[in-house]
């Protein structure tokens, strides 16, 4: 009996704790971010065109698809009646890189 004791406190001190890694694939990207609207305006047009603003920032593999639409958000606009609403719209422009970021 003292070396069955023996045997297990040996193997439970002896045992290393284990702890799971986790790998993550990030991207980093330049997302932008402009307004969308059906508009006759060219005026309009125009400055949506031009109040496109883009930044860099990282984000997950499956979210960096070229084109790819990350969040939208719809206003009331106070304008025409042919033109109600218009979306602040934030899409993926470019791919730079990915790679893996491993968690312990």
């Amino acid at each position: 009996m003292k070396k069955l004791i023996y045997i297990a406190a040996t193997l439970i001190v002896s045992c290393a704790p284990v702890t799971p890694t986790f790998a993550e694939e990030l991207c980093k990207v330049q997302v932008c971010n402009k307004l969308e609207r059906f508009t006759f305006d060219i005026g309009s047009l125009i400055m949506d065109e031009l109040g496109e603003t883009c930044s860099e920032a990282i984000i997950e593999k499956h979210y960096a698809k070229e084109g790819k639409e990350l969040s939208s958000e719809s206003r009331w606009y106070q304008g025409s009646s042919i033109n109600p609403t218009k979306r602040s719209v934030t899409r993926v422009n470019k791919v730079y890189s990915c790679f893996t970021v491993t968690k312990d």
